[in-house]
């Protein structure tokens, strides 16, 4: 509104000048000339922070806690009451929405939605934060499921649960996720580090990011801060460690002799001086020779290949087959102990179970076969590193790879196509001649 002076008289000599003014309205606002207002204006509360880091909603500026979801804005709850933000009711409110909200949007027309198979329960409490224990149990559960459905090995699995186990030791069962910081990782780091080495060291830090990362994006909570140390060392100083450790040991060079890997396999049982010949013969790992069935035999050019891609990369590998390799698969299949297994798989415990369910039981054994043939150091993975060593002498490293299953990210993989079977049996048997003649 404007005020308009009533009255008075300008210049009048002696006499002091005043100004009265009457008030009117213009367009419903009551403002002075000059357009300043004259009301009081009334001041917003101040806008608050998140109660805690992992809250999954924002004070928006219009005074409501919001959320961007596929795409859109939404709110829930106001901030700006003088009773309180109200943080509790609008997350409430937001869980609410993504309950109901999940099943729709993931229903697509014309497809049933199988109902969800229960799983561990997960306590939180009113600002939805997750226990350590609770989190970590959702997440072995996970694997489990993996393993079943064929996308994790069993292995892996129990390397997970081993590093959640040390978690719980280390921090406790009822720690909330979101309350870890740097100091706290870097506690776990020097707890773990007391009997690990620097690659083990790596593997258990990044299972532990892993497992976390996966919480925090499955119950929306906030990014969680490892600092700058919490994570894998680099190539240099895992080398570094390896050479060091390799000096300790007095080993020189991670490859078995040819002398003493023939007296390995002279010890070796029927089972296990296949499998062996298999690690020799083609850099098979226990993994890869666990997953071997029939369908991976393939005749070319008069010869026994194997056809079967790398277990751990899913990498395309071709191998062809020694004689005595072959005579060795023979021997077990037609073996007592080969007689009483079913199923698919050529290479069967005892009893018929998988040896991918215990893989590492395969290098125990060999393990025991190395003992008794009073050789002192080397692994069944000696027996990958001896064949790349020895088939890379035939020149012919593309052969290789392929024999290796190596991931070959170089421009002339992506132009070829082909690789001649007659390559991968001059390579294999150069390894052949340097083992038998």
């Amino acid at each position: 509104m404007f005020y308009a002076r009533k009255s008075g008289t300008a210049n009048a000599p002696g006499v002091q000048y005043t100004q009265e003014y009457t008030p009117f309205f213009l367009n419903g606002c009551t403002t002075r000339r000059g357009g300043q207002s004259i009301m009081a204006k009334k001041r917003r509360p101040e806008k608050p922070g998140k109660p805690y880091p992992s809250y999954p909603l924002f004070p928006h500026n219009r005074g409501y806690w919001a959320k961007k979801v596929d795409g859109k804005l939404r709110y829930f709850g106001r901030w700006d009451l003088e009773e309180g933000p109200h943080a509790s009711e609008a997350l409430a409110a937001y869980q609410k929405f993504e309950s109901e909200r999940q099943p729709e949007q993931r229903a697509m027309p014309g497809i049933s939605v199988p109902e969800p198979v229960a799983g561990p329960k997960v306590k939180s409490d009113k600002y939805g934060r997750i226990t350590l224990a609770d989190g970590l149990n959702v997440y072995l559960d996970r694997c489990r499921s993996r393993v079943e459905t064929g996308l994790m090995a069993p292995s892996s699995r129990r390397e997970y649960k081993s590093t959640a186990r040390f978690l719980v030791r280390h921090f406790g069962r009822n720690v909330f996720i979101d309350s870890l910081g740097p100091d706290d990782f870097e506690s776990f780091r020097r707890f773990r580090a007391q009997t690990r080495d620097v690659t083990s060291m790596g593997n258990e830090i990044q299972r532990v990011r892993t497992m976390l990362n996966w919480i925090a994006d499955q119950y929306n909570l906030a990014q969680i801060n490892y600092g700058p140390d919490f994570k894998k060392p680099g190539k240099k100083a895992v080398k570094k460690a390896t050479r060091a450790a390799r000096e300790r040991a007095g080993i020189n060079k991670p490859i078995l002799d040819r002398d003493d890997l023939r007296m390995i396999l002279d010890q070796c049982g029927v089972q296990l001086r296949a499998a062996a010949l298999l690690g020799i013969n083609c850099g098979y790992y226990p993994s890869d020779i666990a997953s071997l069935t029939d369908r991976h035999f393939a005749e070319m050019k008069g010869r026994a290949f194997l056809t079967m891609p790398r277990v751990k990369t899913e990498e395309e590998r071709l191998n062809v087959l020694w004689p005595e390799t072959v005579t060795a698969i023979d021997d077990w299949r037609a073996s007592f102990e080969a007689s009483k297994l079913t199923g698919p798989l050529i290479f069967q415990r005892i009893g018929g179970k998988s040896w991918r369910d215990q893989n590492v039981m395969m290098s125990k054994r060999f393990a025991a076969s190395m003992r008794n043939a009073a050789v002192q150091t080397g692994s069944f993975r000696w027996l990958r590193n001896t064949f790349e060593t020895i088939a890379g002498d035939s020149r012919d490293q593309v052969a290789v790879n392929l024999a290796m299953g190596h991931v070959d990210n170089s421009m002339a993989a992506v132009y070829r196509h082909d690789v001649d079977p007659q390559r991968i049996i001059d390579i294999t048997d150069h390894v052949r001649s340097w083992l038998f003649d």
